[in-house]
């Protein structure tokens, strides 16, 4: 499928696809074409009816392709950004029927709720949409919150059933972890916790699955049996600005008051998310779901740039230096993520890699784009979460190849960084 994107020129080679991608170019045409939809989704007009057509149309993407369920199942929430769809899922789990005395405004509930919050279950290896939104709500004793820490490098799926309890309302899991490509089994997750308690909700972060990994909440999905689903439109071709949540037929909307979850006003989206939609970006959206998420097509063109990186790179080490993988690329990964590190390189970090790859027309990242602009000389909490030590930790980077890149150029990213490492 080569190189369809000008993401990559000849002044720089980009593989920070974790960070952001490039529009596809399906997704600039249905942007480009739905500009002509001007009217207000909400209203009875024709040029209304146009504007709802189009966002009903990605609805149905989203759900065939991404989701793996028919159009009549469960509502997407579009919202503006995956932090929005995170929040937004949070505070859902905390509206449901079978604890609403908890949402009550009066001064007895009040006192029930302090004495006793509504409990919720995450891991320590969330992207912080999740954890910093936690940590806030908990800290302002409105929930209780009980982290699970990966073990042997891994997130235990029985670890999950055992934190559950009788006030758990929800357990939220990334599906793929943002700075090393871990994948949770979160289906897996999902299995053991309603067996513990049926009544509890499940949410993954998938914004970085979508696409790579099967996300499907249908039978045999990789998110099978969860309940809401965060996806994000710059992770997989789209803009930004835009992402979907995905909200199954048992998650309870009766409690929402005012017109929405999060945003209230208008009462658009089924009354879950105020605010008039952003048709263009939602197009935009519904065209990525059908043209890179649809069947993972991109999957083997990705394992093949990997491959050929690996033996660039693995193969342009001296001696005495060795790489490290932290997660990525296998079983356990997703398939165009290297989270890589070195031993035998004292003093390395992945800061002076970095830079010294930009110099030279390669764009890695060092951990998480959004940690990058921590000045002091440290490695991801993330990375020590999964048990990762100091020399390999400072000088790992983040390597996620995309739609637009070659076998060619992961072949040459995978020498620059080589000799980067070498001439240290």
């Amino acid at each position: 499928m080569g190189n369809s994107s000008s993401a990559s020129s000849s002044s720089s080679t980009y593989f920070d696809g974790n960070g952001t991608t490039p529009l596809h170019p399906a997704v600039h045409k249905a942007i480009t074409e739905s500009l002509d939809c001007y009217g207000n989704p909400s209203t009875p007009s024709d040029q209304g009816k146009r504007a709802k057509a189009v966002i009903d149309d990605a609805n149905e993407s989203i759900k065939a392709h991404v989701f793996g369920v028919p159009p009549e199942c469960g509502s997407v929430v579009w919202t503006g950004s995956g932090t929005e769809g995170n929040h937004t899922a949070v505070l859902l789990s905390l509206l449901q029927d079978t604890h609403a005395s908890h949402t009550q405004s009066t001064k007895k509930n009040k006192k029930a709720r302090a004495k006793n919050p509504p409990h919720i279950v995450t891991t320590t290896v969330e992207h912080p949409a999740i954890s910093k939104h936690l940590a806030s709500l908990e800290d302002l004793g409105l929930v209780s919150v009980t982290r699970v820490k990966p073990r042997g490098g891994e997130v235990v799926v029985e670890d999950f059933a055992e934190a559950v309890g009788d006030t758990t309302v929800l357990v939220t899991v990334i599906r793929a972890q943002n700075e090393t490509g871990y994948l949770a089994d979160v289906a897996g997750i999902a299995k053991a916790v309603k067996a513990v308690n049926p009544r509890c909700l499940v949410h993954s972060d998938a914004a970085q699955a979508a696409s790579k990994v099967d996300c499907r909440v249908s039978e045999g999905g990789g998110l099978e049996g969860v309940d809401l689903i965060t996806v994000v439109g710059h992770k997989l071709g789209a803009p930004k600005g835009v992402a979907a949540l995905y909200v199954a037929d048992s998650v309870s909307t009766a409690n929402v008051e005012q017109g929405g979850v999060l945003l209230k006003g208008g009462g658009q989206m089924k009354g879950l998310r105020s605010g008039t939609e952003n048709v263009p970006y939602i197009a935009g959206m519904g065209a990525a779901a059908k043209e890179v998420a649809a069947g993972l097509r991109y999957v083997p063109q990705y394992r093949r740039i990997v491959t050929r990186l690996l033996a660039a790179l693995q193969g342009g080490l001296p001696e005495g230096i060795e790489a490290v993988f932290n997660c990525g690329s296998d079983s356990k990964g997703l398939p165009q993520t290297l989270s890589v590190g070195f031993r035998g390189a004292p003093g390395l970090t992945s800061g002076h890699i970095m830079r010294e790859c930009m110099e030279r027309g390669v764009i890695v990242a060092a951990g998480s784009a959004c940690d990058a602009n921590k000045k002091e000389v440290d490695y991801s909490q993330i990375l020590k979460e999964f048990g990762v030590g100091a020399e390999v930790g400072v000088s790992t980077l983040r390597v996620s190849c995309g739609f637009w890149n070659t076998e060619e150029e992961g072949e040459f990213v995978g020498r620059t960084v080589a000799d980067v490492v070498s001439k240290y």
